[in-house]
């Protein structure tokens, strides 16, 4: 990891080094994430196409020629600087559709299932225009990587990734490949919490203007509203909240709840004797201004 930067960021140095390469270049970038079991297929494809590029530009007599265009409707995959010893090391390779070549980073992971949505926020709004994500086969890895990219859809990667089951399916990826868009930056630090993570990359991926998204029942982010005629303040949830996100002022009348504390676990509600809480699975990213 670099300096000054969460560990909820596994790839963060790979997510800033495509952001310069997309400043310098105006390429686009794909990052490929997929596992031990599939990752010689991967590396196999790549290769091969290198291999098959350089057959066919040796037989035009243009050996000097990157091979842009299509080949059977697909588009051709090349990989520069490969290192056959360095297992598990991300390789760095372009994809040319018979433009501007795109940049493709692979990286082998070493469980699909935690992959987690801040990580992957993250590389979308750093540099990465689009992820290609291998399908768990695990049923319950599989579980959780659908749900952690329905939070990813929702906070602003919608249409940014393309999940695969089979390496051919990469070839049928890069029919389309992205067009570069570059981001800016999230504001992030050391000491950013996962909701300020998060927050700040959706702010960079989401329509300007948003101020609030909805988010699936399971997220661990969201809102607590009370039903001030049915509160008694006997401030059960307040002892009950586990990260301190509900507190009353010291008369014990005002009741403040901060959202970025917030994990959506249930437990204030369950604790309410008037049940006048309510959860709302949301996230909210600006203040709505005031005139």
């Amino acid at each position: 990891m670099g300096a000054g930067i969460p560990s909820d960021l596994p790839f963060e140095d790979l997510c800033l080094a495509a952001h310069d390469r997309q400043r310098e270049t105006g390429n686009a970038q794909i990052l490929v994430l997929f596992d031990q079991g599939m990752s010689l297929s991967v590396r196999h494809l790549f290769q091969q196409d290198r291999a098959g590029q350089t057959d066919r530009a040796e037989e035009s007599g243009k050996t000097g020629d990157t091979g842009r265009g299509l080949v059977a409707g697909r588009a051709r995959l090349t990989v520069k600087g490969i290192d056959p010893d360095a297992e598990r090391q991300p390789l760095w390779g372009e994809l040319l559709d018979g433009g501007e070549p795109v940049f493709v980073t692979l990286v082998e992971v070493c469980s699909l299932g935690k992959l987690a949505h801040p990580g992957l926020l993250y590389a979308m709004a750093t540099g990465c225009d689009q992820i290609w994500i291998q399908a768990a086969q695990n049923p319950a890895d599989r579980r959780l990587q659908l749900q952690e990219l329905a939070m990813v859809e929702a906070l602003g990667g919608a249409g940014r990734f393309v999940l695969f089951s089979h390496v051919d399916e990469l070839r049928e990826a890069a029919v389309q490949p992205p067009t570069a868009s570059l981001q800016i930056l999230p504001g992030i630090t050391q000491d950013s919490s996962r909701w300020e993570i998060v927050r700040n990359c959706a702010q960079a991926l989401l329509p300007v203007g948003t101020t609030r998204v909805r988010l699936p029942d399971w997220s661990p982010y969201g809102r607590v509203t009370l039903t001030r005629e049915s509160c008694d303040c006997c401030q059960a949830c307040h002892w009950i909240c586990p990260t301190g996100a509900i507190s009353f002022a010291a008369n014990g009348r005002g009741f403040d709840f901060t959202e970025s504390k917030c994990i959506q676990c249930g437990l204030c509600v369950s604790a309410c004797p008037q049940r006048a809480l309510r959860l709302s699975p949301c996230m909210t990213l600006r203040l709505p201004t005031t005139q």
